[in-house]
């Protein structure tokens, strides 16, 4: 299902969030998982020291399966059943192939999996740093805009936009949306790139 739609994200993070969607459905655990993953989410908008603890690869998978243990503990995770157990083994996984830093993109890919599979189509922002509300519902305005335009609503198949978030400090400035097929890059880091080519063509 996840390969008809676009994503931001690497291949090798659509097929672990595959992975888990696959073994949560039949669990009747996809709701909780997809709670806990987005619990994740605002942990990783929040805190700059765990994303650069999943990012370092001077951890070994051992530390690894601690620390993320340690949360789930945080969380008030059950851990012997159902999703906790579930994503527990999963975070294992992820630590045992020193796959951890693709825990970004993998949120990514299986929020918009349960977007798809709920009649929806997940629209992700990505931006330097959070965004305030009154932005957010600029974005969902935008986006409604989008999908009642003749010519761009294709690209929301008739779907309702939810709209997910991600930090990535690295952008600089400015976010980038996207949504099914569309994508509104206003980085700086884009801008800048743009104007270094330009430059280069010039010398």
């Amino acid at each position: 299902m996840a390969d008809k739609f676009f994503f931001p994200v690497s291949l090798a993070a659509r097929r672990y969030a595959g992975a888990l969607f696959e073994v949560a459905a039949p669990a009747a655990c996809l709701d909780e998982t997809a709670k806990i993953m987005g619990s994740l989410a605002v942990l990783l908008r929040e805190s700059a020291d765990f994303r650069r603890f999943i990012a370092s690869p001077l951890y070994k998978a051992e530390a690894q399966k601690r620390v993320m243990a340690a949360w789930a503990q945080s969380a008030g995770l059950d851990t012997a059943k159902g999703a906790g157990n579930i994503i527990r083994c999963f975070f294992g996984v992820l630590a045992q192939h020193k796959r951890l830093f693709l825990l970004p993109d993998i949120i990514t890919a299986f929020q918009a999996q349960m977007a798809a599979n709920s009649g929806e189509i997940a629209a992700f922002i990505t931006s330097a740093e959070e965004i305030s509300a009154s932005q957010q519902q600029e974005v969902l305005a935008l986006l409604a805009r989008a999908a009642a335009n003749e010519k761009i609503g294709k690209y929301f198949a008739g779907k309702k936009p939810v709209l997910h978030k991600q930090i990535k400090p690295e952008l600089l400035g400015g976010f980038i949306l996207r949504c099914g097929s569309l994508l509104i890059d206003t980085s700086l880091r884009t801008k800048l790139s743009a104007l270094k080519l330009a430059l280069k063509e010039v010398g």
